[in-house]
C-alpha cells in the first residue's frame, strides 16, 4: 500500500492506494470528519466505433447530501487514464463551514498526491492490498 498525506488548516488529507491485481483501490479522506461520501469506479475501454482507441468510462455512487463524488471523479479519471487500469476512488473529506477557496485548495492538494502516486506506481512495483 502507498500512503500519502498533506495537511490543510491543520487537518490531515490522506490518499491511500493499493493494487488489486492490475486494478487500483484508492481512498481519499480527511478533515475533521473523514468518511465515505462518494465512490467512483473509472476504467478505460475500447471506444464504441474505434476499437483501437480507449475511452474513459465511470460509474458513480454518491451518499445523499454529500459532494465528495466531485473529488472522486477527477481522482479516478486521472489515475485510470495514466495507468490504463480500473480504479475505484472512495472519497470523504469534511471541513466545517467550508468555502469555495477551501474546496479549490483541497482539490489541488489531492491532485498533487494523485500525481505523486502516478509517479510512484510508474517507477516501482506496488504490493497488493494487505
Amino acid at each position: 500500500m502507498i500512503a500519502l498525506e498533506r495537511h490543510y488548516k491543520s487537518q490531515p488529507l490522506r490518499l491511500d492506494a493499493c493494487r488489486m491485481g492490475n486494478d487500483l483501490n484508492v481512498s481519499v479522506y480527511g478533515g475533521k470528519v473523514p468518511h465515505i461520501g462518494g465512490v467512483v469506479m473509472g476504467f478505460m475501454s475500447p471506444a464504441l466505433h474505434e476499437a483501437d482507441r480507449l475511452t474513459y468510462t465511470e460509474q458513480v455512487v454518491s451518499l445523499q447530501g454529500h459532494k465528495d463524488v466531485e473529488l472522486a471523479r477527477p481522482v479516478a479519471k486521472k489515475l485510470a487514464k495514466a495507468l490504463e487500469c480500473t480504479v475505484v476512488a472512495a472519497c470523504g473529506v469534511h471541513y466545517p463551514n467550508i468555502l469555495m477557496e477551501d474546496i479549490l485548495e483541497i482539490e489541488q492538494r489531492v491532485m498533487d498526491m494523485v500525481a505523486e502516486l502516478i509517479t510512484k506506481l510508474s517507477t516501482s512495483s506496488t504490493e497488493p492490498c494487505e
